[in-house]
């Protein structure tokens, strides 16, 4: 990107302000012209300074006198003013033109010392009625209560340019270009002023000259005004705006005069040597200029050449009958790339026409249309034949129209279902469609049964009717089609157009794919029934199997033209089909980097329009946004349309909501490609026709979306990897004013799907490859030439590329060893060098230090020693055009979880502006890296321990490359073992018993807790490590239950230790008690549970000794 660099005298306040305080203003550029209706833009800058005190207010005002002998005067109402601030709410009021000054009151509590900001003032002139080349001055004052009133040193001159729109057509009235002897030679003038929103000015006089061919004699010419000179053969009308009735409208402010004008001649009664003769309009326009008491004058200019004959040809030749025919289609047929591509339908009448299509590609299954024209017009009548197409007629896969000679065709392979003619009358009180019908003329059509009938016209017919729909009757079917010759129909053109279908037998031949070829015969006659050569001219419709044929259409809107200064993009997707569907219809768009959604839905309304004569519908879509899709820091938008709601055979159209689509508008310079994609979702390689359409080509065309099959990045997220789909592209460029280029680099390693842009890391396997891409564009108006590279390959310790970079470290961990160069555009070049630090004085034109020019074209034979590539073009690239290069490296196995950067630096020299020297640009640096995740190595310090006891995990790290991190671990548990043990079990929703982190410096071991345990029951250990470094990115896991990591506790096993008393009391009550105590409890234990359960056995018979020992308590109670 160019820096353009203006310099600013700055006005200083004097040092007797009082009480301390001082501003600053400036107001830039010193000059600039624009067209009237364009914002001429002043950037204002202010501070406010003070080390007394913090105020350069209360009513603090920036002031700019405007100029009142301007046309009209800067003070009116027509001037328009506008004002914003990089800091909002710095402006509290104004522009506003108070007496002859324009007055923005500036807000206290921001503008204080210390503050510095800008104010972008515009200012536009009025279209149409400001003089060419009226200058200005912006001379802005800024004053407060509390500094010294300060004006910009230097002011800020301005001039608007306009001139008149005039623009002038000419045609002959009859449309003809062929005219006999001694005949009538009309011409039709259009004469009127193209007001353009900006840069257009009102005219104060106007001239229009017609000058006649000498071999045309003058007879009239209307309106009245209109003045013959016989001596210059020419027509002259003059206008001015103090006559308004007759200055032609929007060539002056009030002006209502015609802008059509006729002049009537008559050709002379002998073929002249030159039979060709060419008649020239002028239409000149004056407007006022400040500078020039003549004005500005503009000139258009339009010539009609004519042929005379001596008599009608019976022949093709001048003037005589010439036919074309076309037609159209829903379906693009594959294979044509020049013309109209929407050629192909499928069999049957799987889309009925209205009763008044239109010539579209989704008004009927399929059309025919057949133009025939007259250069000489008034002269022939017409007769014209058209057989359709017959399933009879047929050569392998080609079906086509019988002879017009021939037996009507018994079983046609298209049916007619709508007619329409068109004969435009040059005189509607005697010819034309309308008095031809008037007359009884009427289309006729031939049946397959050999019986010939008349079609009635649909709707009311005129005499001034120039084009009319006839019906087929319901249920016969046509063979032949004919407009038979009428005097009323000797007209310029005569044209006959027929909607249908092809024959649903045509769906089981030859696989579904057909030709059926239409030839139409036209018969010119200058006497009734006296038929001259006849002329024909062929058209086909083509057949294809019922696969549907998906499109897509895409464009951006202009730039920050949408809501809030983000751009629209107009998304239009399309599904042409003979069944209703039964997978969903799924619309992608990655945005490019630098473009984010800036409305972002997550459903929307879409209409639905299925082609003939049906109306719309609409359904509701689901809408996702996908942010950083795949890692590569650009925005995913999903747009989902449930099947069902294509429910039957038509030419769908999908289209979103007015405004459904604003992205934010980039700021930096490029160009930014994108592409959308429609799918079915879920389908297979084969579901669809493998000719895209695209959707908005109602008229017809040759289809730029395009067939692919490669969906590796999943963009429909239905996991298919291999998928048929459309896709379609478009771009917008962010262009600089002069000369202005922008490079790109991107960095796609052999891991990574999508390349990635500024700051992105691209991701290659251990000892893989990364590639470099280098795009450079000219986003100026200017031509740029001899455009220079510079790239420095990555390396420890390296530095930008450019003299503003060179010392900002790139922080590379590792050198990126040279593979080599992709394939080069013609014209450019690329240079090696062997050092770190080369010459490259179009980047780094002064410097202070020593460089080495080594660099060589040839390619060194140890790819190993390349440092450095310099890639030079030789030719000049013009506005919105560029080059593309590309190299590769390696990624050394030993150096993972590090990255490499890499930069580049360019220039070029403006071709258009020699004088201008651009400055360097370099884009942000993109890196390289071999992800690898660490290992995780841990030991349980336990595998069967008390409860409550500590436990703590060895956690053994490898793989960092040295990068810090940090590992968070979590102890789960208890869950019950199963026989006695913990290995086998689902640790998935386990209570987690403790968690912490440990910090990582690298490579070693760590120890995650110690923690005390809990109840008895299977515990494990589970474990994140993560980066702290984003030099050196890297992630690991190590899951519970895994070896190593489990641990039983076994609840405590307490003693206890009872002693059984007898005591005998008074009266000789026995009472027996029994002392328990308990032992071993760990101290981390809660207390033990109460109460103690106790059983009293007995009584049991004594033992022989009268005892208790060794009874048998067997069953005791």
């Amino acid at each position: 990107m160019l820096l353009i660099v203006v310099a600013l005298t700055t006005a200083v306040l004097p040092a007797a302000a009082v009480p301390g305080q001082s501003a600053l203003i400036t107001v830039s550029p010193t000059s600039q012209s624009q067209p009237t209706g364009a914002a001429q833009t002043y950037t204002i800058n202010v501070s406010c300074q003070g080390t007394g005190g913090s105020q350069c207010g209360p009513n603090t005002t920036i002031t700019i006198p405007l100029d009142t002998t301007t046309t009209p005067s800067m003070v009116d109402a027509a001037w328009k003013y506008s004002a914003t601030s990089g800091l909002a709410g710095l402006i509290t009021s104004g522009p506003t033109v108070v007496g002859t000054d324009l007055v923005m009151t500036l807000d206290d509590t921001n503008f204080i010392a210390g503050f510095s900001g800008s104010i972008e003032l515009k200012v536009t002139p009025p279209n149409l009625r400001t003089p060419n080349r009226t200058s200005w001055t912006i001379e802005p004052t800024l004053s407060g209560d509390s500094i010294t009133p300060i004006t910009v040193a230097t002011p800020a001159q301005s001039t608007a340019t306009a001139n008149p729109k005039v623009a002038v057509t000419k045609r002959t009235t009859n449309y003809g270009s062929v005219f006999d002897v001694d005949s009538t030679v009309g011409y039709t003038i259009t004469a009127r002023c193209n007001n353009a929103s900006t840069g257009s000015l009102y005219v104060t006089d106007a001239v229009l000259v017609d000058t006649l061919p000498d071999d045309l004699t003058y007879v009239s010419s209307s309106p009245a005004g209109g003045t013959y000179d016989p001596v210059t053969h020419t027509v002259t009308w003059s206008f001015t705006d103090s006559d308004l009735s007759t200055m032609p409208a929007g060539c002056a402010a009030g002006a209502t005069g015609t802008t059509t004008f006729e002049i009537v001649t008559t050709a002379p009664s002998v073929v002249p040597t030159q039979p060709k003769v060419i008649n020239s309009a002028t239409f000149s326009g004056t407007g006022p200029d400040a500078t020039d008491l003549d004005g500005l004058t503009s000139t258009a200019k339009a010539d009609v050449p004519v042929q005379l004959i001596s008599e009608p040809n019976i022949k093709p030749g001048p003037g005589y009958a010439s036919i074309t025919k076309s037609s159209i289609a829903p379906i693009a047929q594959p294979g044509i790339t020049k013309g109209n591509q929407y050629v192909a339908t499928y069999a049957g009448d799987w889309l009925p026409p209205s009763a008044a299509p239109q010539w579209k590609t989704n008004a009927a299954s399929a059309a025919y249309r057949t133009t025939v024209t007259y250069g000489l017009v008034n002269t022939y009548m017409t007769d014209l034949i058209d057989p359709l197409p017959c399933l009879d007629d047929v050569a392998g896969n080609l079906y086509s129209s019988s002879a017009i000679s021939d037996p009507p065709c018994a079983n046609p392979a298209f049916h007619a279902q709508v007619v329409e003619v068109r004969s435009q009358g040059f005189d509607t009180t005697i010819n034309g469609l309308g008095q031809a019908v008037l007359d009884g003329w009427l289309p006729e059509a031939t049946l397959t049964d050999g019986t010939i009938i008349t079609l009635d016209a649909v709707g009311s017919i005129t005499s001034t009717t120039a084009s009319a729909y006839f019906e087929i009757p319901a249920g016969e079917d046509v063979a032949t089609l004919r407009l038979p010759p009428h005097p009323a129909l000797r007209n310029h053109e005569l044209r006959l157009t027929v909607w249908g279908h092809a024959d649903r037998t045509l769906a089981d031949l030859n696989d579904g794919l057909n030709q059926l070829r239409n030839t139409s015969t036209a018969i010119p006659q200058i006497t009734l029934g006296d038929e001259l050569t006849h002329v024909e001219w062929s058209a086909s419709i083509f057949t294809l199997p019922t696969k549907p044929q998906l499109g897509i259409s895409k464009s951006f809107g202009t730039l920050g033209g949408a809501t809030g200064g983000t751009t629209a993009v107009n998304i239009v997707g399309g599904v042409t089909t003979v069944d209703a569907l039964t997978r969903d219809v799924v619309i992608t768009d990655l945005l490019p980097l630098g473009m984010t959604w800036a409305n972002p839905v997550t459903s929307a309304t879409m209409t639905l329009t299925r082609g003939g004569g049906r109306s719309n519908t609409t359904t509701t879509a689901s809408v996702k946004k996908v942010d950083d899709y795949q890692g590569s820091g650009r925005q995913l938008i999903r747009i989902t349309v449930p099947y069902g709601a294509i429910d039957s055979a038509g030419v769908w159209t999908i289209t979103p909501p007015a405004n459904f689509l604003r992205v934010t508008t980039p700021v930096a310079l490029g160009v930014y490609p994108n592409t959308d994609q429609i799918y079915l979702y879920g389908s297979r390689l084969t579901t669809i026709d493998t000719t895209c359409s695209t959707p908005t080509q109602g008229d017809g065309g040759i289809s730029s979306a395009v067939f692919q099959n490669d969906n590796s990045m999943d963009l429909a997220g239905d996991s298919q990897l291999q998928e048929a789909y459309c896709e379609n592209r478009a771009s917008v460029t962010v262009k600089g004013t002069g000369a202005a280029f922008a490079l790109t680099k991107t960095v796609q390693g052999d891991l990574d799907a999508i390349p990635r842009g500024a700051l992105g890391v691209g991701n290659a396997s251990p000892g893989g490859t990364g590639t470099y891409r280098l795009h450079w564009s000219n986003v100026g108006s200017n031509t740029l030439g001899r455009p220079v590279i510079y790239d420095i390959l990555a390396h420890v310790g390296d530095t930008g590329v450019s003299q503003g970079q060179v010392d900002v470290f790139r922080n590379s961990q590792f050198a990126t060893p040279f593979l080599g160069v992709g394939p080069l555009p013609a014209g450019v070049t690329v240079a090696y060098s062997s050092v770190e630090n080369p010459c490259r004085p179009e980047v780094y034109p002064t410097r202070t230090d020593s460089c080495v020019d080594d660099w060589t074209t040839i390619l060194p034979a140890d790819l190993g020693t390349v440092k450095a590539l310099r890639f030079s073009s030789s030719a000049n690239y013009t506005s919105g055009n560029g080059f593309e290069v590309s190299f590769q490296v390696r990624v050394p196995s030993t150096d993972i979880n590090a990255i490499a950067w890499n930069s580049a630096a360019t220039n070029a020299t403006d071709v258009t502006n020699p004088s201008n020297t651009p400055l360097p640009a370099e884009p942000p640096k993109v890196g390289i890296m071999a992800p690898v995740d660490p290992i995780i190595s841990t030991v349980t310090s336990h595998d069967q321990i008390s409860a409550y006891e500590q436990l703590s995990d060895q956690v053994i790290i490898a793989g960092t490359g040295g990068g810090p991190g940090t590992l968070a671990w979590s102890l789960l548990g208890p869950i019950d073992p199963v026989d006695n043990a913990c290995t086998g079990l689902s640790w998935s929703g386990a209570p987690v018993h403790g968690s912490g982190t440990v910090t990582v410096t690298g490579d070693g071991p760590v120890i995650a807790g110690p923690t005390a345990l809990g109840p008895g029951g299977c515990y494990s250990w589970s474990h994140v490590l993560s980066s702290t470094d984003p030099e050196r990115p890297y992630r690991a896991t190590a899951s519970a239950g895994e070896a190593n990591e489990l641990t039983i506790a076994t609840p405590y096993p307490p003693s206890i230790i009872t002693t059984a008393r007898l005591s005998i009391g008074a009266g000789g009550q026995r009472t027996v008690h029994d002392r328990v105590i308990i032992d071993n409890i760990p101290d981390a234990a809660p207390v033990p549970p109460s109460p103690l359960a106790w059983i009293l056995h007995g009584p049991v018979a004594l033992n022989a000794e009268r005892g208790c020992e060794g009874v048998d308590w067997t069953g005791a109670a």
